[in-house]
């Protein structure tokens, strides 16, 4: 192999390697900019991960469709969750289909469970995840926890969607971003 093709091949795997994470931040970037968004309620739970650092765990109340009498399902198997919004501006998965919609929102979701007592399919949605910085974890799994047990308080996630794909924007507990909220919460 000659010099030149050796450099040509470097500067084509360069180019490739760069490449691959630029598209996947422009992805997540464009459907922040330009996807709808839906509200999803939360429940609670906090780990931690050692490679990708402290995250909130995010549950979620409204994380199921009903299930259709005909429709074969596996746990694992991949398919659609049709979105709609309820009277108080939460997203609610309508229906599960195992081909993607034409005319409504949807995601892409995971099977996690079914219910056949209650004709209900659960689901694992593509962002259970809020990473933050270490310095303000603690505090907001501290909040973040005490909203989930007291009712009174509200806590749910912001999340973009664009033709199936999804891109959690914030956290929020009482109508406030978890980080505002910390920061009010410290300021009293």
């Amino acid at each position: 192999m000659n010099k030149k093709l050796k450099i040509y091949l470097f500067v084509l795997l360069a180019i490739i390697q760069l490449a691959i994470p630029a598209v996947m931040i422009a992805k997540r970037e464009l459907v922040l900019k330009n996807g709808k968004a839906f509200k999803f309620a939360t429940a609670p739970v906090d780990p931690y991960d050692a490679f990708r650092g402290r995250y909130v765990h995010l549950n979620f109340k409204n994380n199921y469709a009903p299930l259709k009498e005909n429709l074969k399902l596996n746990r694992d198997q991949r398919g659609y969750a049709h979105l709609k919004k309820d009277s108080n501006g939460f997203a609610r998965i309508d229906k599960f289909t195992l081909t993607p919609p034409e005319d409504n929102d949807y995601l892409k979701v995971k099977v996690r469970y079914i219910d056949r007592n209650r004709n209900r399919i659960y689901f694992e949605l593509p962002f259970n995840r809020y990473y933050l910085e270490e310095s303000t974890a603690k505090l907001a799994e501290k909040y973040y926890q005490g909203a989930n047990q007291n009712q009174d308080i509200s806590s749910y996630v912001v999340v973009r969607v664009d033709n199936g794909f999804a891109v959690l924007e914030d956290l929020y507990l009482e109508g406030e971003p978890i980080l505002d909220y910390i920061e009010n919460r410290l300021n009293e």
